[in-house]
């Protein structure tokens, strides 16, 4: 499918906090890491919360092992930049494993 070629449209700034709800650790620095930067930059506050700790994704890892790691490098991101108005909190629902649709 083909992405139309239209400019979006600029975000109202006029706002102190913001929460940002996604499923996994790392979903918001790649989807929004330099929107988020600028609104911190800027001196707003965003809160991350995380539904899972990601455990089902990382191919390769059993789930075991790859919870825990993500769920640190998270906790590692979130110490770095607290003081830039980011905080995260964890859910800790599961995360499913993905299903194969046939």
């Amino acid at each position: 499918m083909e992405m139309p070629n239209t400019p979006l449209e600029p975000v109202d700034e006029d706002w102190s906090s913001a929460l940002a709800i996604v499923a996994h650790p790392d979903d918001l620095e790649f989807g929004s890491a330099s929107a988020i930067a600028r609104w911190t930059a800027q001196g707003k506050r965003i809160v991350y919360l995380l539904a899972t700790r990601g455990e089902a994704g990382i191919d390769g890892m059993v789930p075991e092992e790859a919870g825990p790691l993500r769920e640190q490098e998270e906790r590692d991101h979130a110490e770095r930049t607290e003081e830039e108005g980011q905080e995260s909190e964890q859910v800790d629902e599961p995360d499913p494993e993905p299903q194969v649709q046939r």
